[in-house]
């Protein structure tokens, strides 16, 4: 048994001091009354110490999301460590006992998420950097064309003005979109995890409270 919790602990080393203490605590006295006798029957019941803290971390990081987030629009926790929550929940879903073809639909769904924030991050990015380009452009043109055509030099100074106020606007927006679609993959995460452990939960849901 001491084994088994010892490596359970090392495991658990990203949980704050109080909290692996607790869960320590809680599968002490779990195999004891169990009367587990040795590793191979601790195993049996709780799974392997990678397979249990996976499962336990993935319990932690649901409930720190939700005690951070609130309601998902206010966020007060440091964005690693909310990315970290993120990860723990993802190998806590494939630490559970499902079957491979979820695992692979699992798999491809979160990719497919990954990659429609990425490209929305890349779009945004390439649309606000082009307007800009094009602002400061055609401020230039514009200061040059004064000297000649002065209605024109201030037609092309008054839109290039206006293309990079309009990216002055449109930064702030983009931002919160992609912490928008941010904060969505997280929530889909976290609540495939939530589904998926009601129902096949074993192990760590007892130390949820």
């Amino acid at each position: 048994m001491n084994e088994y919790l010892n490596d359970l602990e090392r495991y658990l080393a990203a949980l704050p001091d109080d909290d692996r203490a607790d869960i320590i605590s809680y599968y002490r006295e779990y195999i004891e009354d169990a009367d587990l006798g040795d590793r191979a029957a601790i195993e049996g019941r709780l799974g392997t110490v990678k397979h249990l803290a996976r499962v336990t971390l993935a319990d932690a990081s649901v409930k720190a999301q939700e005690q951070s987030n609130g309601d998902d629009q206010h966020t007060t926790a440091p964005r690693r460590d909310k990315w970290r929550n993120v990860w723990m929940i993802i190998l806590g879903v494939f630490a559970l006992p499902i079957g491979v073809p979820m695992i692979i639909a699992l798999i491809l769904i979160f990719i497919a998420a990954i990659i429609v924030v990425g490209a929305l991050i890349l779009s945004l990015v390439a649309i606000v950097a082009s307007i800009f380009i094009v602002g400061v452009a055609a401020v230039i043109a514009g200061v040059t064309a004064l000297f000649t055509e002065w209605d024109t030099g201030v037609l092309f100074i008054g839109a290039g003005l206006v293309a990079i106020g309009l990216t002055l606007i449109v930064v702030p927006g983009s931002i919160a979109l992609v912490r928008w679609f941010g904060l969505w993959v997280a929530r889909m995460v976290r609540s495939t995890y939530k589904r998926l452990s009601e129902r096949y939960h074993v192990g760590g849901a007892e130390n949820e409270g």
